[in-house]
């Protein structure tokens, strides 16, 4: 049973998903932050990114995950200031 707030009860689950030619700028250190309940997210495809950063023009290469299994085509690492649930970060 879901407990509100608590998000590592949550039945909701995104899987066998893809995301192709993803472009533009970003704010953020991370071209996506992806924060999955405890019932993980299997499957996760990124594929054809050039994301840059607005300030620099950089190309943003960092994927921040919590509970995501199966990744293709990127690489997750945990983020600076992520926490499981989504709070933060």
């Amino acid at each position: 049973m879901y407990t509100p707030g608590n998000c590592t009860s949550s039945p909701f689950q995104i899987r066998n998903t893809v995301i192709k030619n993803l472009h533009g700028t970003s704010t953020s250190e991370n071209i996506a932050s992806l924060k999955c309940a405890a019932v993980t997210c299997p499957n996760i495809t990124i594929e054809g990114t050039d994301v840059r950063s607005v300030s620099s023009g950089v190309l943003v290469e960092r994927y921040s995950c919590v509970n995501v299994r199966g990744e293709r085509g990127f690489v997750c690492v945990w983020g600076w200031g992520m926490r499981v649930c989504g709070v933060g970060g």
